[in-house]
């Protein structure tokens, strides 16, 4: 079980560094604009990999940014399955990543409550 978590987290590194770069460096969708992968969750089995993404700025569709990368997954599967030493290359879905905004309103919850007590 360790050499498997061992082996997904490999993964999980050289997605996140390799999705990032192909998106920055050869996506060419300007709707796409400056995204930022911040995270990639690995299936234990490394079948399957969520690429979570952000991008800064409210005049964005999340949904839209989450279909347009979607469809572009195979183009991404196959850039990144031609450095990866593997057998099966995992299946990848992109899905927006909305902590920090989350976390943006947690804090003015916060310092909301802070002001009225």
């Amino acid at each position: 079980m360790a050499k498997s978590a061992l082996r997904a987290g490999r993964l999980r590194d050289y997605l996140l560094r390799e999705i990032s770069e192909l998106v920055r460096s050869k996506v060419r969708d300007p709707r796409v604009g400056q995204i930022t992968i911040t995270d990639v969750d690995v299936s234990s089995d490394g079948s399957f990999a969520r690429v979570y993404f952000t991008r800064l700025g409210d005049d964005h569709d999340k949904e839209l940014l989450e279909k347009i990368l979607n469809n572009a997954q195979g183009f991404v599967r196959s850039h990144v399955a031609k450095n990866l030493n593997m057998r099966v290359m995992p299946n990848i879905a992109f899905k927006y990543d909305d902590t920090l905004e989350h976390g943006d309103r947690i804090s003015r919850l916060l310092a909301a409550a802070n002001l009225k007590a």
